[in-house]
Order: C-alpha cells, then structure tokens, then sequence
C-alpha cells in the first residue's frame, strides 16, 4: 500500500523512531551484530562485567556474526548472550574475510558531577565519550585497561567501559556504547571492567573510581542503585557501597542517617593551627588499636568520606591524613586538607557492620 504523500516525508524518520524506541543497535541495521567478550585467564569469552583485584589481567574479546560470515572470534569457543552455553566461533581469515578493521574504545564518563534532583527528581542522563585505544587497532583482542583519560588515572583502579566497531567482509557495527543508557548510566549492554586495590572496606571503594559524583543517586531496590551498578554515587551512597560488597545488608541513605548503622568513637570541632584534631575535652585523637582505624566514617554536616591512611606524624589524626569520598567531583583520595571540609567539625564513626 502507497503511503500518503505527508506520510512518505516522515516515514524514514518514523522508522527511525521505531528502531531508537525498540533498542535495535545500528550494528544489525549494517548487517553485523557486534559484541565486546571478555574474559580472565583461559575462561571461555563471555558478556558479563569483570570485576577484579587489582593485578588481575582481563582480556577483552571483539565478537561478530551475521547470516553472512556467521561468528567470529578470536577464541574457539565463546558465550555470545548471558545465560547462553558457549558455541563455537569462527576465527578471523584474511583470506576469507578480505580487509577486517577492527577498532577499540572506551566509552568513560565526561561530567565530573550531575545532579538527579533539579528541579525534582529525575534520571539525569550522563555524557559519555567514546576515547580510541590506537594500540589496539585491527587487533580482535585488547587487554583491558581502566585508566581514565578525562578524570585522570586513580592508579589503574575503577570502572570502565568498552566499545568495538568492526568492519568485515562488507559489512559493519559496533558493540552497544553510550546510547545504551538505563536510569542515567550505562546499561548492562555496554561491556565493563571493573578493578579494586584490594578486598577491603577501602579496597572496594576503589571499584568506584572514574564514575561521577551523582547529588540524590538512587535506585530501588539496592541491588539496583546507581551506586550498585557503578555508575555514580553521592557521598553517603559512596561509602555504603563498600560495606555491602562486603556483604552486609546496610542500605544506601543519606549523611543524616548514617549514624543508624555506625557507632561514634570520636568527635572535633575541627583542627588546632598545626593540623591536628582534637576532641571536645582538647585530647589528641590517636590513630591506631586504641583509636580510630582506616575504614572508619569521617561525617561532616552535609558530607561524608572515609578514612583512607594515617600520615605523617603517625598515630595522631591531622588534616594531612587521607580520606577517600566524593564531593562534586569523582572519587578521590586526597588528604583532608585538600577536601575542603577540613575546618569543618567532624564526627568518627564505625560501620556496626565492620565492629571487630
């Protein structure tokens, strides 16, 4: 059937339309659906996000198939969707497949801070741009790096995500990147890897660097929340974070009602002229067995961060000691006096959860 005339000049975007509301990926409107795989050791490739302690090396792994070349990988055998059992792949053939490209990029986050409040609350979108990875160009692996180029390098620590365009036998498409968003933030499409210093309270705190900070990040239930899905946090959301990958059911809330969940062990009206904190009685608060520990909340009205690393001088606590958290800006671990919230009075709390 013929389409009206008005309907014929609208009809490409309408099926446009149809396609962005239908999440069809422009890969399969090319003719090539593309995926990122990745895998740790000589496990089989799969979809599902890595996260690791740091030192642990991942693979990622460029997918392809269509009705044309059917799969291709470099590995024999990978896992194409979540919940599906490896099927054999194809190698890539020179020969066979004429002149493949492949190329690599992260897809990193480029606001350092959003709100999901103003005017009320929504999902505010992030910006994310796609950074190529010119050392891995017409390679069908790439090793995995989560090195942020806009927020800067945390050591090699955070999450980040990756996306690959392939070009073969004629055809092309690209793996699902920053147009795959859910509640703001990347969706699970989207291949990630995620690295932590280690397994500690601290340690996985770390698997939230290179995210942005997020004024009223949410998402019910928890397992769900931005925080949970390392896309974004405020504060408070930051250092609940690191408690529930340790497994305690402590849910996300906010600076005012933390102190439910922790016990106080210390409070000071903020440092004497050489740095160091004192107590309401003007005693020095001491760092150590006896006094507060890393891990430990440092609340400040309206903020929170954690204590990250006793500095010189030792065993006194000063505003040159470390403190990770998050304020307007992706996480950090900087010294207090560089947060802005050393002046401020403060109260030490422990996590009930983390008591020994």
């Amino acid at each position: 059937m013929k389409l009206p005339r008005p309907l014929q000049a609208i009809a490409p975007s309408l099926v446009g339309a149809a396609l962005a509301v239908a999440g069809i990926a422009t890969a399969r409107a090319e003719g090539l659906e593309v995926r990122v795989l990745s895998a740790v050791a000589d496990a089989v490739p799969d979809p599902t996000e890595k996260t690791v302690v740091s030192g642990t090396a991942v693979t990622l792994i460029a997918a392809a198939r269509s009705a044309k070349t059917g799969l291709v990988a470099v590995a024999p055998r990978v896992v194409w969707a979540r919940g599906e059992r490896p099927r054999k792949a194809r190698l890539p053939d020179t020969a066979r497949d004429g002149s493949s490209k492949v190329r690599w990029f992260k897809v990193e986050a480029a606001q350092r801070s959003l709100s999901n409040t103003d005017p009320s609350f929504h999902w505010e979108p992030i910006e994310y741009r796609d950074v190529p990875i010119p050392a891995c160009d017409d390679r069908w692996t790439c090793p995995a790096d989560v090195r942020a180029s806009i927020f800067g390098d945390r050591g090699g620590l955070g999450t980040m995500a990756f996306k690959v365009e392939v070009s073969l036998d004629g055809l092309r498409g690209s793996s699902p990147g920053s147009e795959k968003l859910y509640r703001g933030g990347l969706g699970e499409a989207v291949a990630r890897v995620t690295v932590r210093r280690d397994d500690s309270y601290l340690g996985y705190l770390t698997e939230l660097f290179n995210t942005p900070y997020i004024w009223g990040s949410a998402g019910t239930p928890d397992s769900i929340h931005q925080a949970e899905r390392r896309i974004g946090s405020d504060c408070a959301d930051f250092v609940t974070y690191g408690v529930r990958r340790l497994g305690h059911e402590v849910p996300y809330t906010s600076t005012w009602t933390l102190p439910k969940y922790a016990r106080e062990l210390a409070s000071s009206p903020g440092p004497d002229e050489e740095g160091v904190y004192r107590d309401e009685k003007g005693e020095r608060i001491v760092v150590g067995d006896k006094g507060i520990r890393p891990g430990d909340l440092l609340l400040f009205k309206g903020h929170v961060g954690a204590f990250a690393r006793d500095e010189e001088p030792l065993g006194v606590f000063t505003s040159s000691d470390l403190m990770i958290h998050t304020c307007w800006a992706e996480p950090v671990e900087e010294p207090i006096a560089e947060s802005g919230y050393d002046k401020r009075p403060l109260r030490v709390l422990r996590w009930r959860a983390l008591e020994r």
